[in-house]
C-alpha cells in the first residue's frame, strides 16, 4: 500500500521547484566579484503590498506573464515567511500565489521558491556592494598606511574567488556560519556572536600551532561557556550530573588539578557589547577588559565564582591585570574583545581606533583563507 505521506510530500515538493527557465538566480558558489557585476532583470519590492501576498485556491496561470522576471519581488524575510507557510496552504488546497499589485495573475505556487531565491540574491548582491565600496573607501582614508594598503589589496584579491554564499569550512564549521554572514566585518557595524566564535575558533587553532608551552595551559572558551554559566539556580543544583554543563565540569577539574592554568572567555553584555574575562587559578584572581569601560559584570562574575566553589576554590580576588584597547565608537567592541585575547596570548597590539578598520579585515582573511584552501581542495 502507498505511502500517503510520502507521497504528499513528493507532490508538495513538486510544486514548489522552480521550472529550469526560471531558476535565473545565481549560486552562491559565484564570486562575490562575479556576484557584483551581475545585472538581475529584477529589483526588490519596496511597497508594502508585498506584505499582503496571499495563497488562493484558484487555479494558477497556465502561461506567466511576459513580465515576470521583470517585476519586482518581495523583500527576503516576506518570502521566507510565505515558504514557511506554503505547506499549510498546500495541505489546505491552495493552488496559486496572489500578489494585490496584480491580482488578476494568480500564479503558480512555485513563485514562493523563485521569490526567496530572487530576494536573497538581490538584498546580498546590495550588501556585498556596500562591503566591497567600504574597504575600497579605506584607499582614501589612508594613502599612506603601506600596512593597511597591503590588506586592503589582500581583501578586494580575496573577494575574487570568495563564493558569495557558501558554508564556511574550516574555523567556521564550528559555528555553522555561511561567507555572507562575514560581511559585517567589512564595515563599521557591529558583528555577532557566531562571527567571533568563528574568530575564536582561529585563536585556537594558532594555540595547538604554538610552541609556547605556556600556551598549553591556556584555555580560550567560545560564548557558550558564558551562556552556560548564566543557567538557571535549578540546573546548579544538578552540577555534578548535568550534561549541560560538562565543559565546566572539564574545565574546573584541570584548573583544580593545575592542568590549565589560565581560561579566557568572551561575554556579552546587556546584548549590545562584547568583553573578556580572565580566570587565573595560579593567582586566583579574576580580571575584566571592557573597551568601553563599562563597570564589572557582578553577576557574571558571581557566576563564576559560584562555578569554582564547586571545585574546591575560594573567591578568587578581583585585579585588573587584563590590558585592553580603548574604543571610541559604538560597534568596535567585538574585534576590541577579540584583539584583548589575542594580546594576552601571543602580545599583539593592543587595539587602537586607528587600527580599528585595519584589525576587522585582518580577522576577515585570517577567517576566509581557510574557508578558500578547502574550498579549493573540495572543488578539485
Amino acid at each position: 500500500m502507498p505511502d500517503l505521506h510520502v507521497a504528499s510530500e513528493a507532490k508538495f515538493q513538486d510544486v514548489l521547484s522552480v521550472p529550469a527557465q526560471f531558476s535565473i538566480a545565481p549560486l552562491g558558489s559565484l564570486s562575490v566579484a562575479a556576484l557584483l557585476l551581475i545585472n538581475l532583470p529584477t529589483v526588490l519590492e519596496n511597497s508594502a503590498s508585498a506584505a499582503r501576498i496571499v495563497f488562493s485556491k484558484q487555479s494558477p496561470l497556465l502561461q506567466l506573464p511576459t513580465d515576470f522576471v521583470s517585476r519586482p519581488v518581495p523583500p527576503f524575510q516576506t518570502a521566507s515567511s510565505l515558504r514557511n507557510c506554503a505547506r499549510g496552504a498546500f495541505l489546505d488546497g491552495d493552488k496559486s500565489v496572489i500578489h494585490p499589485s496584480f491580482p488578476n495573475d494568480p500564479l503558480p505556487m512555485w513563485v514562493v521558491s523563485y521569490w526567496l531565491a530572487m530576494s536573497h540574491a538581490l538584498e546580498n548582491q546590495r550588501d556585498w556592494h556596500a562591503s566591497h565600496d567600504w574597504v575600497y573607501d579605506r584607499f582614501d582614508v589612508v594613502p599612506t598606511d603601506r600596512q593597511e594598503l597591503e590588506i586592503i589589496d589582500k581583501v578586494l584579491d580575496v573577494l575574487e574567488s570568495l563564493p558569495w554564499d557558501a558554508p564556511l569550512k574550516g574555523f567556521g564549521a564550528q559555528t555553522d556560519l555561511r561567507s555572507t554572514e562575514l560581511r559585517p566585518l567589512l564595515g563599521s557595524c557591529p558583528i555577532h556572536g557566531r562571527v567571533l566564535d568563528s574568530m575564536i575558533a582561529v585563536v585556537v587553532q594558532r594555540m595547538q600551532a604554538s610552541d609556547d608551552e605556556d600556551l598549553q595551559s591556556v584555555s580560550v572558551e567560545s560564548l557558550d561557556f558564558a551562556d552556560i554559566l548564566r543557567l538557571s539556580d535549578k540546573r546548579w543544583k544538578s552540577y555534578e550530573t548535568d550534561k549541560a554543563v560538562v565543559r565546566l565540569r572539564t574545565i574546573g577539574s584541570a584548573l583544580r588539578e593545575g592542568a590549565l592554568h589560565r581560561i579566557l572567555l568572551p561575554i556579552n553584555i546587556d546584548n549590545v557589547h562584547w568583553a573578556v574575562i580572565k580566570v587565573d587559578a595560579t593567582n586566583q584572581s579574576i580580571s575584566y577588559a571592557d573597551s568601553l569601560g563599562w563597570s564589572w559584570p557582578n553577576k557574571d562574575i558571581d557566576a563564576i565564582h559560584r562555578w569554582l566553589g564547586y571545585h574546591g576554590f575560594a573567591k578568587f580576588n578581583w585585579v585588573t591585570t587584563l590590558q585592553h584597547g580603548k574604543q571610541h565608537d559604538l560597534f568596535s567592541c567585538g574585534i576590541a574583545a577579540l584583539n584583548t585575547i589575542k594580546h594576552a596570548l601571543f602580545q599583539d597590539p593592543l587595539f587602537t581606533d586607528n587600527r580599528a578598520f585595519s584589525l576587522r579585515m585582518e580577522e576577515f582573511l585570517y577567517i576566509v583563507y581557510d574557508l578558500l584552501e578547502v574550498w579549493i581542495s573540495h572543488s578539485r
